[in-house]
């Protein structure tokens, strides 16, 4: 079949068609995923800061540990684990990266938490002060 110049025209025209409508779906998709990936930030921010408060509301109710306290748990919390309560490294998980976890939430991992730093340490404080002396608590 011989082309003409109108036709190899007309062919030119509709790739070109074909690849603007492409354009325009990829550029549509790419402002969805990322209002999705903003929309998933939000609501991770939204829950580290429920978590803090929940964390914080223990610390004050249940162990007495007042602003200057929470501010330390705050430091170590936000060291090990980043405030993500599926955080892991190797055997250690959670927002205190501890082991043998057996709470998935912020709560039950608190308490797990903040038995285990009143235990050894006395208080985040302590806790603080030995994490600055050996990188570890």
């Amino acid at each position: 079949m011989k082309r003409t110049n109108s036709t190899i025209v007309g062919m030119k025209k509709n790739n070109n068609n074909k690849l603007i409508k492409l354009i325009k779906i990829l550029t549509v998709t790419f402002a969805l995923m990322m209002a999705i990936v903003a929309t998933n930030n939000k609501h991770a921010e939204a829950s580290v800061a429920s978590d803090k408060a929940t964390i914080f509301w223990a610390a004050q109710r249940y162990y007495h540990w007042d602003g200057s306290q929470q501010y330390y748990l705050n430091r170590i919390i936000t060291r090990e684990s980043g405030w993500n309560i599926n955080a892991r490294n190797g055997r250690y998980y959670g927002l205190f990266q501890t082991t043998n976890v057996w709470g998935r939430n912020a709560l039950d991992q608190g308490w797990q938490g903040m038995n285990y730093i009143r235990a050894r340490y006395g208080s985040p404080y302590w806790a603080w002060m030995h994490i600055l002396r050996t990188g570890w608590y």
